[in-house]
């Protein structure tokens, strides 16, 4: 079992529509290989455990299988990307629905535009 820990404080939950947003920030002085790992795990799906003690390997067992976003059909993955777009510059857009219409007729446009 590949189970790696690095000191860590949760320090931000915000709601989203169907889950939690955490910002977990490490304590300082942590090695370059701790921090290469976490890199390394960055946007990737996997469990998040957290303890206010060490967590030994064997506490960890049973864990049901992960969800992945492959049960999503393309269209859903697109407009989850475009949500992630709206977080990060919404274009004046202060309703996501307003600005995946607006993004939409950017993308339809870009390629009826290759068809010619």
């Amino acid at each position: 079992m590949n189970v790696f820990q690095v000191p860590a404080a949760i320090t931000k939950i915000s709601t989203m529509s169907h889950s939690l947003r955490l910002v977990v920030d490490t304590q300082e002085n942590l090695t370059d290989d701790a921090k290469a790992r976490l890199f390394e795990m960055h946007n990737k799906l996997g469990w998040f455990t957290f303890s206010v003690h060490q967590i030994e390997a064997e506490s960890l067992v049973d864990l049901p299988p992960l969800k992945t976003d492959s049960t999503k059909t393309p269209s859903q993955r697109l407009r989850s990307v475009i949500y992630r777009l709206w977080e990060h510059d919404n274009h004046g857009h202060d309703v996501f629905d307003n600005f995946y219409i607006w993004y939409m007729e950017k993308l339809i446009e870009m390629i009826k535009g290759k068809l010619t």
